[in-house]
């Protein structure tokens, strides 16, 4: 499966491909996937169009069973594509929270470390996947820090568009 946010001329020709055409995909590579998991429960964070590896992650993850929260931060409602996937996935025991707002109609920065830690008490105990803009990441990842989840169990990459 491929998710595509059409943002030109090339991602945007995607979406007038025929059913059939064949494509040639590459990837994951790296360690973005959940053979990098230390930990069995699991906390995915994720911003923006960074949802769509983290979707694929959060669907691998309960076909293994683990326990899996998702944090997802948006500007707004529109900005959460694969919302009635994730939501259909609550059923399957995905724990969604959805932050969705400018950081004026949520009085700050959601992903705080205080913010993160009400949101998943247990975050210390749990693999840390982030995917998202640069921003976000780098506020995510001091949040981890200050909270104390050790580097081994975080693991990034990065899904701006540039």
């Amino acid at each position: 499966r491929i998710t595509i946010k059409d943002s030109g001329d090339h991602s945007g020709a995607a979406a007038h491909l025929h059913r059939g055409v064949p494509v040639l995909a590459e990837g994951p590579f790296g360690h973005f996937t959940t053979d990098a998991r230390r930990l069995d429960p699991v906390l995915l964070i994720s911003g923006g169009s960074g949802i769509a590896p983290v979707r694929a992650l959060a669907e691998q993850l309960l076909r293994e069973r683990a326990d899996v929260v998702l944090v997802h931060r948006a500007s707004s409602w529109q900005d959460v594509p694969l919302r009635g996937e994730l939501d259909a996935m609550g059923h399957a025991g995905l724990v969604v929270h959805y932050l969705i707002g400018s950081r004026a109609d949520l009085r700050g920065d959601p992903l705080t470390a205080g913010s993160l830690y009400r949101l998943v008490p247990d975050v210390r105990l749990r693999s840390v996947y982030v995917c998202g803009p640069d921003g976000m990441t780098t506020t995510v990842l001091a949040s981890l820090r200050r909270l104390g989840v050790p580097a081994r169990n975080v693991h990034t990459e990065e899904f701006s568009l540039r």
